[in-house]
């Protein structure tokens, strides 16, 4: 079974900004500027974030209402931290773009012509919670979409496992929306 098809696939809006790299420019070792440009501080938060979500998801099975309240409090943290490390940068909802998402990497439509082999640096903001993530990925499928636009391909490369995590997370918590949304249409 191939990489790209290991984890579930959704169909998402995500705030996405994406920008061509050289391959030279990535390295065994190398991360997107931005994601490693962050003091100290906010490293640590994103990492706690991780650990809270995996407690938080055990406290929901067994409280569910507690759960949800520690999810608000988690979403709050994260729109904090997201505000002080974003500061210069106004997200909002309406500067979302569709997305097909999984936890290996992501399809999009885009005006910037990309070949199978590029390498692009992907900031992503996830949506509600606005979990920021940037990583690189590499191209491969490009195809024309509508309007002289492409639908790119890419597969997520040197994806930290904490953001694999929280995309993971945040995949399954939409998948059960989903379903719950399409079951009360059905009912």
């Amino acid at each position: 079974m191939s990489e790209r098809r290991r984890f579930f696939r959704i169909d998402d809006h995500v705030i996405l900004k994406v920008r061509k790299v050289d391959e030279h420019e990535i390295g065994p070792s190398s991360h997107p500027g931005k994601a490693w440009e962050h003091d100290e501080i906010l490293k640590a938060l994103m990492g706690m974030d991780a650990q809270a979500k995996t407690v938080i998801s055990r406290v929901r099975e067994i409280m569910p209402d507690v759960g949800q309240a520690l999810d608000v409090l988690n979403n709050k943290l994260n729109l904090l931290t997201r505000a002080v490390s974003q500061h210069d940068q106004e997200l909002s909802l309406e500067d979302t773009q569709p997305v097909n998402l999984s936890g290996s990497g992501m399809a999009y439509c885009s005006d910037e012509p990309l070949e199978n082999g590029n390498f692009v640096e992907l900031e992503l903001t996830l949506f509600p919670s606005y979990h920021y993530i940037v990583t690189y990925a590499k191209v491969v499928h490009s195809e024309p979409a509508d309007e002289g636009r492409q639908r790119i391909s890419v597969e997520f490369y040197q994806l930290r496992e904490e953001d694999r995590e929280v995309l993971m997370q945040h995949i399954f918590r939409r998948e059960g929306e989903m379903l719950r949304l399409r079951r009360d249409e059905q009912a």
